[in-house]
């Protein structure tokens, strides 16, 4: 009694972590029989068999998974897309600015190159006018002005001995 106790222990275990219901000796029993041939689709006929449905609930679970990845990506990518397209809408933007804040440019260095030659010439006008103005005055001055220092310098070269020992006796 204590073996069919110990038994029936080791297949209720056996059953708890595998998963199966029965055995691979209770299968065998249990299709071989004339009723047990109508069942036989209902059990996994080897080990094979077993594996091969394992695999195909891991390739399920990782189509699944992969599912999951790619929708994970494509909407990363539809937020980069449009992040993207909102860049792409302000270089648009700001290159229009950059365009007509150069064709403003453009116009104002034509008008501020008519303008600048305007004042040149305006300028040259006006200085040669006033040097034209004044002529006479500053001839006369120069001319006075260059009498004069002629004068001083015969003065002082004739005289310069006795100036320069006036002040000699002045320092000594």
């Amino acid at each position: 009694m204590l073996a069919t106790l110990s038994a029936e222990v080791v297949s209720q275990a056996t059953k708890a972590l595998t998963g199966q219901l029965f055995t691979e000796e209770q299968i065998k029993g249990i299709t071989g029989h004339s009723v047990g041939k109508y069942f036989k689709e209902l059990f996994p006929d080897n080990e094979l068999d077993r594996t091969q449905r394992e695999r195909i609930e891991l390739a399920q679970n990782h189509i699944v998974e992969a599912s999951s990845i790619m929708a994970d990506m494509r909407t990363e990518l539809d937020a980069q897309k449009e992040t993207l397209e909102n860049l792409l809408g302000e270089i648009e933007e700001k290159k229009s600015t950059a365009e007509k804040y150069a064709q403003l440019a453009e116009t104002n260095q034509d008008a501020v190159a008519a303008v600048k030659h305007e004042i040149e010439l305006t300028l040259r006008e006006e200085l040669v006018r006033q040097s034209k103005a004044g002529r006479g005055i500053r001839r006369v001055a120069s001319a006075l002005l260059w009498i004069t220092t002629l004068i001083l310098g015969a003065a002082l070269g004739s005289y310069f001995r006795e100036v320069w020992g006036f002040v000699s006796s002045l320092l000594a």
